[in-house]
């Protein structure tokens, strides 16, 4: 499912964390919640500030049974959303706005490809 703006996301937070996120717990793992629920968060519209600018993701991500996925690019949104997909649990995907609205060239990444959760890309190296 989708919701335009993170900002509409707190009328469904109670089926959310009350409901979807706990469905494999109160059944016994009889039971799961493939779910995905796409966002996009964060703002640079002008005048819409107020309503369309919220980034509340770390409410969601203290909610146990409930994965949150923020992608920081689009080969990374590529292959999380096909995991996300194949997950029985639920996913609140989150996709920051300027990621949906400046033109970018698509990754070419075939129809299998995905990125497993908890798989961080080492971008480069730390030193100790």
């Amino acid at each position: 499912m989708e919701i335009q703006f993170f900002d509409y996301i707190w009328p469904a937070y109670h089926q959310l964390r009350n409901e979807l996120a706990t469905i494999r717990w109160r059944s016994a793992n009889a039971f799961s919640a493939p779910v995905v629920v796409r966002v996009t968060y964060g703002g640079y519209l002008k005048g819409g500030s107020v309503y369309h600018s919220q980034t509340g993701a770390v409410v969601f991500t203290s909610v146990p049974g409930l994965r949150v996925i923020c992608p920081a690019t689009a080969l990374d949104a590529n292959g999380l959303l096909r995991t996300a997909i194949r997950s029985d649990d639920p996913v609140i995907f989150l996709e920051h706005k300027h990621s949906t609205a400046r033109p970018t060239t698509k990754p070419e990444s075939g129809p299998n490809f995905m990125i497993p959760f908890g798989k961080a890309k080492v971008v480069r190296k730390g030193r100790r």
